[in-house]
């Protein structure tokens, strides 16, 4: 649980600063800095890591990374560009509400994941909420 919050609370911060850094800076320049830099932390800690141990057949693994990579970078481009033209109020519920409902679509359709009647419940109201931020937005109430 430690690992979600602090994930959800960092996650936090960075939307926050990179709203910010959109509102005052070239969006693709602070997508370029902002992956930049995201990457060069856990970059050198695998490094580290890598040294202590073998490095075994990952291919797929990194494979997949690099498409993740790519997807994160032109996520964060049309994030901040996003930002630029739209409250964060706006722009926060419904990228990462969606997000949310569109991976547990996918979890169930690629992984197999199982929805339980309580997750079932909380995708209901998730897409409600974001029939009424997008009611709100189209019409300025």
């Amino acid at each position: 649980m430690f690992y979600l919050i602090g994930a959800a609370l960092l996650y936090t911060i960075a939307v926050l600063l990179g709203a910010t850094a959109a509102r005052n800076a070239n969006t693709n320049l602070v997508g370029g800095i902002t992956n930049l830099v995201g990457a060069l932390l856990p970059l050198t800690v695998a490094a580290i890591e890598l040294n202590r141990k073998p490095f075994e057949n990952q291919r797929y693994g990194v494979i997949a990374a690099v498409a993740g990579g790519v997807a994160i970078a032109l996520f964060v481009m049309l994030l901040n560009k996003s930002f630029v033209v739209n409250k964060v109020g706006i722009v926060a519920p419904i990228v990462f509400g969606s997000s949310i409902l569109f991976t547990t679509i996918a979890g169930y359709a690629i992984f197999k994941e199982k929805v339980t009647p309580y997750q079932l419940v909380g995708l209901v109201l998730l897409l409600s909420g974001l029939a009424f931020i997008a009611y709100a937005k189209a019409t300025g109430k």
